[in-house]
């Protein structure tokens, strides 16, 4: 995990984590469905899919329709979603992350060709496009991003946080663009942002710990999502609840 902070030309927090993808232990999950049909998503916090699931590590995904007022409660995500060959939506109006089954993930331009691939997921635009900022969008607001280092052997989860005077007031694309450049990526994708950016591991105890500090209320309080990203990851040998 890496952080990062600024307050120039405003406050900003960073949180990051940094994953191996040459690491044979590494695995990963998008959301799975849970039924049939166009709502076929539960809603769940941040920390919510990491503790169900037990992975490591754990990024809110897509857009969605709905906010869930309850864990479970259907949502519908507005873009691709794909967990482990499992397409089970294929909008391919917005970028995406995907990932294949030997642990390759790229960033794809929409339309999306995922037939590749064994996890992904939609964001928005993609950030970072061969070294190139692609950011358009002037507001400024939390922020989630998943990028990729130029040799492709990393892949950088990120949550910006924002809607927090004095703590943090967000970024727009192209700053993000340039935090993602900055945590050592070469393509990266602009996921949901807002009040979804959650950034969340696995503490010593096994129970969720969050990096960021989602601007809910009371601030740090996580939203709802539609979709994830999870990361399993091996014990470090010797460091008890360490982990790659």
């Amino acid at each position: 995990m890496c952080e990062g902070s600024t307050r120039v030309p405003r406050p900003v927090q960073v949180r990051a984590v940094r994953v191996d993808l040459r690491e044979p232990t590494i695995r990963f999950l998008v959301t799975p469905r849970i039924g049939n049909g166009t709502n076929a998503w539960g809603g769940r916090t941040t920390s919510e899919f990491l503790a169900e699931f037990k992975c490591q590590v754990a990024l809110n995904g897509s857009v969605f329709d709905v906010f869930a007022k309850q864990r479970g409660d259907p949502i519908h995500v507005q873009g691709l979603s794909l967990s482990r060959g499992d397409l089970y939506e294929s909008s391919h109006r917005w970028d995406a992350l995907l990932i294949d089954q030997n642990r390759r993930a790229w960033i794809a331009r929409a339309p999306v060709d995922a037939r590749r691939a064994y996890n992904g997921l939609s964001g928005f635009y993609a950030l970072l496009i061969n070294g190139t900022n692609n950011g358009t969008m002037a507001s400024r607001h939390p922020r989630s991003a998943a990028g990729i280092s130029r040799n492709g052997r990393y892949l950088v989860l990120a949550a910006i946080d924002g809607r927090q005077g004095g703590y943090s007031e967000g970024t727009t694309t192209a700053e993000t663009a340039e935090w993602m450049r900055k945590l050592g990526t070469h393509n990266a994708l602009n996921l949901d942002g807002g009040g979804s950016t959650a950034l969340v591991m696995e503490g010593r105890d096994g129970s969720p710990v969050a990096l960021n500090r989602p601007c809910g209320l009371p601030p740090g309080t996580e939203r709802r999502v539609a979709n994830h990203l999870g990361v399993f990851a091996q014990t470090l040998p010797g460091r008890r609840g360490a982990r790659r």
